[in-house]
């Protein structure tokens, strides 16, 4: 999995999904889906305006990204470039923790 990305790999997520898949993010403004069978990358999004910080798969079809440029991003993990949500946050974002308790 050599050469994902051209800048700092920030984040390595491996799928709940499928086995065989890992994502990944980069300061190159990308994350990837990757096959880990394979060094190829399945499917690459450039939608983030900065380096992409952050991942976590939300559930089977939706991918939840952070980035530098201030903004949560849900995508939809069959087509990686469609963006289903996004969230300004006047803030970059660098990790997420995720409360798996709820309070409610």
């Amino acid at each position: 999995m050599q050469d994902l990305h051209q800048f700092e790999c920030w984040y390595v997520l491996f799928s709940n999904v499928d086995e065989n898949v890992v994502y990944t993010c980069a300061d190159d403004q990308r994350f990837k889906m990757v096959d880990m069978r394979t060094p190829i990358a399945l499917q690459t999004n450039k939608k983030h305006d900065a380096g992409v910080t952050f991942l976590k798969e939300i559930d089977e079809n939706k991918v939840l990204t952070g980035s530098y440029d201030c903004s949560l991003k849900t995508w939809d993990r069959r087509k990686l470039n469609t963006e289903i949500d996004s969230l300004y946050t006047e803030r970059q974002i660098w990790d997420l923790k995720f409360n798996k308790y709820n309070d409610a």
